[in-house]
């Protein structure tokens, strides 16, 4: 996923990863910004799967549209892993 992909249309990444994580067979992984480290985690609890900052990096997002105003960003970003729990029988 593009970090930036939800700041657009608002809560569009939180949808394609929940597709994502619906199609998966055991687990998923995703970029988002650290900001929303809190929101994401209760998604996950909401969603019953478990979720894990896999690593804390920093994601530089050079300037490629006009209406960006610095020629690089430097984006605290969560590298996350969205694992299923297993389906009680």
């Amino acid at each position: 996923m593009n970090p930036p992909f939800g700041t657009k249309l608002k809560g569009i990444d939180m949808v394609f990863l929940k597709k994502g994580i619906d199609l998966a067979n055991h687990a998923v992984y995703s970029l988002h910004k650290t900001s929303t480290r809190d929101h994401i985690l209760k998604k996950a609890k909401e969603w019953g799967v478990e979720c894990e900052v896999v690593a804390e990096l920093r994601y530089n997002l050079d300037k490629s549209y006009k209406f960006h105003k610095k020629q690089s960003l430097d984006i605290a970003v969560d590298f996350l892993r969205f694992e299923k729990k297993p389906r009680s029988e």
